[in-house]
């Protein structure tokens, strides 16, 4: 199958969410929960452009969040296709790299507030190792990776030139860390 931006950008926002396949009830969808509905939105325009189908997203109310779902059994089955051979996107274009990048980014990354440091947690290494070697490719530098807690592990970006490099080159989606990073790459810009 062909990795385009779209799929990509798919594939690394799933990193906050389910594929879900329930075959005795007939059960095949896409669910991702997010505060932020704008970043959904976004998700659902690559959902329309990559497989001409709208997701809905409606709230839940007990949960305080944004629910985005796609039912489809073939969508899944692609879907879960591209998880399982994420390998092929390090032969990708960059813009195809940087799609998923930025997806994974917004779906599992971080800007810390008080250091030069963008951190992705996730419990796959071998994603993370993924993530190291794609980033390498846009000369962005990634620190040795760490365990945190209950397996999960954290790949760091520090360094202020690589946070930069980061913000010109790859950014986020997610409005709120969106605003996080642009207010650490401004602090630059004006005296202490």
């Amino acid at each position: 199958m062909k990795w385009t931006k779209e799929i990509a950008f798919l594939i690394g926002a799933l990193e906050d969410g389910s594929l879900i396949k329930r075959a005795k009830i007939g059960d095949f969808s896409v669910e991702i929960e997010q505060k932020d509905k704008k970043w959904l939105e976004k998700i659902a325009e690559n959902f329309k452009k990559a497989f001409s189908i709208t997701p809905t997203i409606t709230y839940r109310k007990d949960k305080n969040v944004w629910r985005l779902r796609v039912y489809s059994k073939k969508i899944v089955e692609k879907l879960e296709h591209y998880q399982k051979n994420l390998e092929e996107l390090l032969y990708q274009s960059l813009e195809i790299q940087k799609s998923f990048l930025q997806a994974v980014y917004d779906a599992e990354g971080s800007v810390d507030k008080n250091k030069w440091r963008i951190t992705l947690s996730n419990k796959k290494i071998e994603l993370l190792l993924l993530l190291k070697k794609m980033l390498k490719n846009f000369g962005i530098e990634t620190q040795k990776i760490w365990h945190y807690k209950w397996g999960v592990k954290v790949l760091p970006i520090t360094k202020k030139k690589n946070i930069i490099l980061f913000y010109k080159l790859i950014g986020f989606s997610h409005s709120l860390k969106k605003r996080k990073l642009e207010k650490k790459i401004k602090s630059l810009a004006s005296p202490p």
